[in-house]
């Protein structure tokens, strides 16, 4: 009987020491003055669940974020946040606007599922850094979103940016490294937006977007995709800063509708090791950085810039790419390095005003067999073992009969098997072995172009041997558009997938 009491009365301890507990777990609270809500809540700072209503200041979002360590479920939808004014310790920031969530002020919360309020407008730097969301709902009212205001959230799964965001701030996915994909409607995608986001895989960018900022993807090594979703010729890019893509799972890039754009950065499709597409607007990119394709080992088709200047290692490494336009027509200068490794290069056009060839440009390239410069102006200096160990009297040198004798003349020039440029540089630099037929013919400003094969790689040069369209087809049949490039006349390649070739020149 005894041992039945203790018993019963120990089983009643324990349900009345349940029952606050049970309460706590899902806790409501409204409040009414800005700055009560640690007293509101009181000892209950365990709870799972905590929903507030009413309005609210920055020190009850640094009271949840510092002091509700426990929470799993953090419901703001039901307040607002009032402006407040006064000193925090993790801000130099004395004044808060209202319906901004502040700087810091919910960083490092632990609830893995996060409502902001319905009327926010803003967020600020570092608001939601380092939080253990796995879920965030941001509400439609928000315009603005700060600096890292959600970096090192490694446990952000997904997230939806309202399309009424216009603006967001330096690394502000940075480091979140279980971000899968992502749907970014600004127009703007800031430095570092998603740099060391290891698990994203694919990028959905506005179909206005302006600037790609320095490092916004660097790091990103699962990313293999980027799209802008819509269609026609209105795109607005125009930048692509440095480090933009270092290091993804990138396999194809189609730029070639972004006709405004004009700038790729440095090292922006550096170490891109699976990278075999890079298609960009002919004759639109004018400006590219140092190292822009360094290491990019698989890359076989490639629409080029035109830039004045090749930059140093631009293409160092691209050691699959073979393509005679590959540094395009535009430039005066190649820098130090420019193509060396590149061991697949067969073929290189000398662009018509190039003046100078720097150190170790074309060391490496040891497929080289033909140099064709059929309008070059000059003969180009040249920096310091320039060619590496190639043999240059097994590659054929062709330039104007007129510059014969002067490049005959300069040392290391005078080492190659100079020849009069023929007038189809494209036949010349690419000799059709096992020709392939191919059928091509005008209709308007539409080239039609068929075959009794499939047609693998199908490149349109101009008469200065410029590419100017190329696609892998991988069909019977394409049509390609003419109407955005000048001139009657045309040159045509096209390579089945068994390697068969045809080249032909054709008048619109």
């Amino acid at each position: 009987m005894k041992h039945s009491l203790i018993r019963s009365f120990i089983l009643g301890l324990a349900v009345f020491a349940a029952v606050p507990l049970c309460e706590a777990a899902a806790l409501s609270k409204n409040i009414s003055t800005p700055g009560t809500l640690a007293a509101a809540v009181g000892a209950d700072t365990g709870v799972d669940e905590l929903t507030v209503t009413g309005t609210i200041d920055v020190t009850d979002l640094d009271f949840i974020a510092g002091k509700m360590t426990s929470l799993r479920t953090l419901n703001l939808s039901g307040a607002q946040i009032a402006a407040w004014e006064g000193k925090r310790n993790l801000s130099s920031r004395t004044s808060y606007a209202a319906n901004e969530l502040p700087a810091l002020s919910l960083a490092g919360c632990r609830a893995s599922s996060i409502t902001l309020p319905s009327g926010l407008t803003a967020i600020a730097d570092g608001a939601l850094a380092g939080t253990a969301a796995e879920k965030l709902v941001i509400p439609s009212s928000v315009k603005t979103i700060g600096s890292g205001a959600f970096a090192g959230s490694e446990s952000l799964v997904s997230v939806e940016i309202p399309a009424g965001v216009q603006t967001a701030g330096t690394g502000v996915f940075r480091g979140c490294t279980k971000l899968r994909e992502v749907t970014f409607p600004i127009v703007e995608v800031p430095d570092y937006a998603f740099a060391d986001c290891t698990a994203l895989v694919s990028v959905a960018l506005d179909h206005n977007t302006t600037v790609i900022g320095n490092s916004a993807f660097a790091g990103c090594t699962k990313l293999e995709s980027v799209t802008f979703p819509g269609t026609g010729k209105a795109w607005t890019l125009t930048h692509i800063g440095d480090n933009a893509f270092r290091a993804t799972a990138l396999k194809e890039l189609d730029l070639t509708t972004q006709e405004r754009l004009h700038t790729i950065g440095a090292w922006a499709f550096a170490d891109c090791t699976q990278l075999t597409k890079l298609l960009l607007a002919p004759y639109q990119v004018f400006t590219i950085g140092d190292g822009m394709l360094f290491g990019a080992s698989a890359l076989t088709e490639y629409v080029p810039a035109q830039p004045r200047t090749i930059p140093t290692a631009a293409f160092k490494g691209a050691s699959s790419l073979d393509m005679s336009t590959v540094g395009g027509n535009s430039a005066v200068t190649i820098m130090p390095y420019a193509f060396y490794g590149m061991n697949s290069l067969t073929n290189y056009h000398l662009q018509d005003n190039l003046t100078f060839i720097g150190s170790h440009a074309f060391d490496g390239c040891t497929a080289l067999q033909v140099m064709n410069g059929p309008a070059i102006a000059q003969v180009p200096e040249l920096g310091e073992d320039v060619w590496g160990d190639l043999d240059r009297s097994t590659v054929t040198l062709g330039v104007p009969s007129d510059m014969i004798s002067l490049f005959s003349s300069t040392p290391v020039w005078e080492d190659f098997n100079i020849q009069q440029a023929g007038i189809d540089p494209v036949t010349s630099m690419n000799p059709a072995a096992n020709p392939a037929a191919i059928t091509a013919a005008f209709s308007g400003t539409v080239l039609e172009v068929s075959s009794a094969d499939v047609l693998g790689t199908v490149t349109l040069y101009d008469l200065m041997g410029r590419t100017l369209w190329q696609r892998r087809v991988n069909a019977e049949s394409v049509s390609i558009e003419t109407s955005a490039w000048q001139g009657p006349v045309f040159i045509l390649s096209a390579v089945t997938p068994d390697g068969l070739t045809a080249t032909t020149k054709i008048a619109r």
